[in-house]
């Protein structure tokens, strides 16, 4: 299993940080990205899956929603994320920059004033099937601002991130596999993507052309509500547990 971990990663990360050097930080509590890095974060979508299909609904899910969430930083200027599949094949960007925010986070192990970083992607049933159908997602975060260093000690990287599958009636938090920290010194290649949610697969899109494929909405800000401690166990108990400053 860890074998096919490393392998999907490097392939996924292969084929689009050409001459990129790939690091496993699965277990890790910090990373440090210098203005280009990339951490890479595959996105397990089996308990969606399941629930999905016993009330009868699509097994690929069309809403992903996520926050990272690490001690606070300063000066950070801002990331950019895509969602692609397992072997790079299809992928779509977030279709614009994210921005740190700040909050507080309070668990059995953290309790105090955090950073975050969320997002959310809208997939047509298409495009969730070209990306979640062969397998894991993977997220993509790449740091565009000044190096920046992500850690929420004790928690390691993998459980930094929380993530929401939906579609439909149905909402499960996803669960994290293996975390690859990725250097490079360029942009990422062109995404395979779609114009329009009725366009077969294989329509090669170049990054120019990206914000014809969806237009993002701000994640909600309820994504930051302050709660009581307990277990990193999913982005809906993250929904509870972060808030936002000056609420």
């Amino acid at each position: 299993m860890k074998l096919y971990l490393v392998l999907l990663m490097s392939m996924f990360a292969a084929s689009r940080l050409a001459g990129a050097t790939i690091v496993d930080v699965t277990n890790n509590n910090t990373a440090q990205l210098q203005t280009g890095d990339t951490l890479a974060f595959e996105i397990l979508s089996g308990s969606f899956s399941r629930n999905a299909t016993t009330f009868g609904l699509s097994p690929n899910p069309t809403e992903i929603s996520f926050a990272l969430v690490f001690a606070p930083i300063a000066g950070s200027g801002g990331f950019s994320a895509w969602l692609g599949s397992a072997d790079g094949s299809v992928s779509v960007d977030i279709g614009k920059p994210l921005s740190v925010q700040d909050g507080s986070f309070s668990s059995s192990g953290y309790q105090g004033a955090v950073s975050t970083l969320q997002g959310f992607f809208q997939l047509s049933p298409l495009l969730s099937q070209g990306i979640f159908a062969g397998g894991p997602a993977i997220l993509t975060l790449r740091n565009d601002g000044p190096g920046v260093t992500l850690d929420l000690a004790p928690y390691t990287l993998r459980q930094d991130l929380f993530v929401s599958l939906a579609g439909g009636p149905l909402s499960v938090g996803g669960l994290i596999g293996g975390v690859t920290l990725g250097f490079e010194d360029f942009p990422p290649l062109g995404y395979m993507n779609f114009e329009s949610f009725d366009t077969p697969l294989g329509q090669i899109e170049s990054t120019a052309n990206q914000e014809t494929v969806s237009t993002v909405p701000e994640p909600d800000s309820s994504i930051l509500v302050l709660a009581g401690g307990g277990a990193l166990c999913g982005f809906s108990v993250l929904l509870n547990r972060i808030s936002r400053r000056g609420k």
